[in-house]
């Protein structure tokens, strides 16, 4: 009786410890991921409110843009979209591309404030967040100002914790999908793997 009472009295201390390192682990990365993301939002609100972006214009848009992504590490794309989804400005010298099948500029485009979307970035070909606010002018929608933030600083962060030989930790979106993991082949390719099925 008294080693079968020590032995589950051991297994319950080792799973408390288990647990209790999970959940310090999860809450240190969560709040790396919601300081990640507060810079983020700040940066496009402060892009959104610049006279040159709201002016609509590829001239005077453009020098703007283009300094985003030397000041904020990570943003590699700051740009502009019309109604129609196509480019106005980019803060590199790709050519224009159609964004209006992305989520962020539909909910830009719907009035949300901020609307994010987790993906595959089209300029990157990277897990990427971009963000998104409507250009307004006289409370009319004219466009969207977005940003693109690769997710290499989420990931590094998940690669460096530790939770033993065993354990893995993922970050994934509000629809279950992968956006960081310790296994990069699963953060690559053309679209994000969907883990909402697994435990």
């Amino acid at each position: 009786i008294g080693i079968g009472y020590a032995s589950n009295r051991a297994t319950k201390i080792i799973r408390e410890d288990a647990e209790n390192i999970l959940e310090l682990e999860a809450e240190k990365l969560q709040g790396n991921v919601s300081q990640w993301l507060e810079m983020n939002v700040s940066a496009l609100r402060n892009l959104a409110h610049q006279p040159a972006i709201e002016s609509l214009e590829v001239q005077q848009q453009k020098p703007v843009l283009e300094t985003i992504p030397e000041y904020y590490q990570g943003i590699y794309l700051a740009h502009t979209i019309d109604t129609d989804g196509i480019n106005i400005a980019r803060s590199d010298d790709k050519e224009s591309k159609n964004y209006s099948d992305r989520q962020y500029f539909k909910g830009a485009m719907a009035g949300q404030e901020i609307s994010y979307q987790p993906l595959i970035g089209k300029t990157s070909k990277k897990p990427s967040l971009c963000i998104a606010t409507p250009i307004e002018r006289e409370n009319i929608i004219q466009g969207a100002t977005t940003i693109c933030s690769s997710l290499d600083a989420i990931t590094e962060q998940v690669q460096e914790t530790d939770l033993g030989e065993t354990g893995v930790e993922i970050v994934v979106d509000s629809t279950g999908k992968a956006v960081a993991h310790t296994n990069p082949e699963i953060t690559s390719g053309d679209t994000l793997i969907d883990l909402s099925n697994y435990t």
